[in-house]
C-alpha cells in the first residue's frame, strides 16, 4: 500500500493489479496453491489491525516484499518478516 499514489480503499484493488504480486500471478496459473480459509482469516485480522492503526505497523514504510521462498531479488535491506513475507 505504501507504493500507492493515492489512498487505497480496498486492498484487493492493489493486489490484483497487473504485475503487482508474483504470488497472485503464479496462483492464477495453478503453479501455487491458494491459501486456506484459516490462512486468509489470520491474514485478514492482521491487515484490519494495521489499517485501523490498532497496532504498530511492523513493515513501516516498506515498498517491496516477497515470500520467504524467494531470494532477495532487489538486494535491498530487510525491514521486517511477517509470517512468511519479507519486507524491504
Amino acid at each position: 500500500m505504501n507504493r500507492a499514489e493515492h489512498r487505497v480503499e480496498k486492498i484487493c484493488d492493489v493486489v490484483y493489479e497487473p504485475k503487482q504480486f508474483e504470488y497472485i500471478t503464479l496462483m492464477t496459473k495453478g503453479k501455487l496453491r491458494e491459501p486456506t480459509k484459516k490462512e486468509l482469516f489470520e491474514n485478514e485480522l492482521i491487515a484490519i489491525k494495521i489499517m485501523n492503526k490498532n497496532v504498530v505497523n511492523p513493515v513501516a514504510n516498506s515498498k517491496w516484499f516477497h515470500d520467504t521462498r524467494i531470494t532477495n531479488p532487489w538486494g535491498k535491506q530487510k525491514v521486517a518478516i511477517v509470517g512468511n513475507m519479507i519486507f524491504y
